[in-house]
């Protein structure tokens, strides 16, 4: 299964709980194209990846493998119940970088694929250097509104994008906050990135079906330039 290029995170969104998630994972996996992948909440995530075959990462991990550790969340749990990876370090959900580290090594011996995420081109190049297979830089600013960083600052896309490829080139860049519209995805491959993370131009759209065309279309025309 190839990484995806648009990964939509449910966040807590009430639209992407439990039946609700897995109807918009299978509108995804129909209208796609092939490009989704989803990061439902934590609890749904063995519900979801049960139904539909496009990837699916939890929402967090933690760089635990033992019998006891009630509350957290184990990389073995999630390959066992057939998660494709993990999205870690979201700004809503930050962690310290030895514990990134950590999670991204266990997830690693697990056959999980890690996307982590970074709030500046200078962030993202540190979390490089932990060997991530994706990093997604998210300026915080710009998280939940419909300016996009691929529009607003595209300099911290290239930035990025260079920071990252001088650590290891085959660590995947995807762009975030502000995501919502085909142009904005094609914006954001065409600056360099691998793919885009969002989250409310789809948990929060009328027309769902319509919005998933759209992304994927500009993921077409990004890679199409």
């Amino acid at each position: 299964m190839d990484f995806p290029r648009v990964i939509v995170n449910y966040k807590t969104y009430e639209s992407g709980i439990a039946e609700g998630g897995i109807k918009l994972a299978l509108i995804m996996q129909e209208k796609g194209r092939g490009y989704f992948g989803i990061s439902p909440q934590v609890v749904d995530t063995s519900l979801i990846a049960k139904q539909v075959n496009i990837p699916v990462f939890s929402q967090h991990a933690d760089p635990l493998d033992v019998d006891r550790a009630t509350g957290w969340i184990l990389p073995r749990t999630l390959a066992r119940i057939g998660v494709y990876g993990v999205l870690l370090n979201h700004s809503e959900h930050p962690m310290p970088l030895g514990r990134i580290r950590d999670t991204i090594n266990l997830s690693k011996q697990y056959g999980l694929k890690t996307l982590v995420c970074a709030e500046s081109p200078s962030q993202a190049r540190e979390i490089a250097k932990l060997g991530p297979d994706a990093v997604a830089v998210e300026p915080p600013e710009l998280i939940g509104t419909k300016t996009s960083v691929s529009e607003a600052e595209p300099g911290v896309v290239t930035n990025t994008v260079k920071n990252i490829h001088d650590i290891n080139p085959n660590i995947l860049v995807f762009v975030g906050a502000g995501i919502h519209t085909k142009e904005d995805v094609a914006q954001a491959l065409k600056l360099g990135a691998y793919g885009v993370l969002l989250a409310s131009g789809v948990m929060k759209s009328d027309n769902v079906e319509k919005e998933i065309d759209d992304l994927a279309e500009g993921a077409d025309s990004g890679l199409h330039k």
